[in-house]
């Protein structure tokens, strides 16, 4: 799964997915997908920010 996503991701140019990478496709066309900046997978990480705010790995333990 992980290669055929890379490969619609980074080999097939002519999805213009480089830098723009989809939420979801739909599972048979890859030219239908779901908005890169759709909002319900970025609400989650609000919420569980709210929940627990989230810290930076680097910043772990540094005393910072």
């Amino acid at each position: 799964m992980a290669s055929a996503v890379a490969t619609q991701v980074w080999e097939t140019e002519r999805n213009g997915f480089t830098f723009d990478t989809p939420e979801a496709w739909v599972r048979d066309d890859a030219s239908r997908y779901t908005y890169p900046g759709y909002e319900r997978p970025l609400a989650v990480w609000n919420i569980l920010d709210a929940i627990q705010p989230v810290e930076p790995f680097l910043t772990r333990g540094s005393g910072r």
